[in-house]
């Protein structure tokens, strides 16, 4: 018997305050330290990404196996995704470019964003969203573990839904800094500028 989920969307404007809760919360935990602790995580702060929201464990270098899921995320496939890798959420040629992300989530490590969509079919609306993934420390001290966050906007219809890389901007914002290269030290000892680098693309 096909199931189908019936819910009320979310507005995209909700959808994006809770995804940036996320984000503050993550910056406060990490403070002035390289990056924040897996274990510090408390899911009551999180109290509107909640449903949305995943931790990520690394298990190859393009691979993240879910850990915990909310219940947004069980309804997109229809299942527990527990145990599962994240790129289970995805069409083929998405995998790809979801693997490539997570390789700088964790070996920048980065901040990243993707854009989603979902084509509509039978008994399936057509779905948009984002996604935010957040590097942690694991409890090896590598950076080895991730919170995130899942976003769509409008009704699941009938899972699984497999999502696709959206239209829309693709965030990649590298947190460590860079060594210095030899001749930036020919100017004296003037201090170095702190290297920011975003990248942004368009995938319209």
């Amino acid at each position: 018997m096909t199931r189908t989920i019936d819910r009320e969307s979310t507005s995209a404007a909700a959808l994006q305050a809770a995804m940036r809760q996320m984000e503050d919360y993550w910056h406060e935990l990490r403070g002035q330290h390289r990056l924040p602790q897996r274990r510090a995580v408390d899911p009551a702060r999180l109290s509107a990404a909640l449903p949305h929201a995943f931790l990520l464990q690394r298990v190859a270098p393009r691979v993240g196996r879910l850990r915990v899921a909310g219940q947004r995320l069980t309804q997109l496939l229809g299942m527990d995704p527990r145990g599962m890798p994240l790129s289970t959420f995805f069409h083929g040629e998405a995998r790809e470019v979801v693997g490539a992300r997570l390789a700088d989530l964790f070996d920048k490590p980065a901040i990243v964003e993707l854009p989603l969509a979902a084509r509509r079919g039978l008994a399936r609306p057509r779905l948009t969203g984002r996604m935010i993934a957040l590097p942690l420390i694991g409890d090896d001290g590598l950076v080895s573990a991730a919170l995130g966050a899942l976003m769509v906007d409008g009704e699941i219809g009938t899972p699984p839904r497999r999502l696709e890389i959206g239209p829309g901007l693709t965030r990649v914002d590298p947190l460590v800094r860079q060594r210095p290269r030899p001749d930036e030290f020919a100017h004296g000892f003037a201090e170095r500028r702190r290297p920011y680098l975003q990248l942004i693309v368009d995938n319209d």
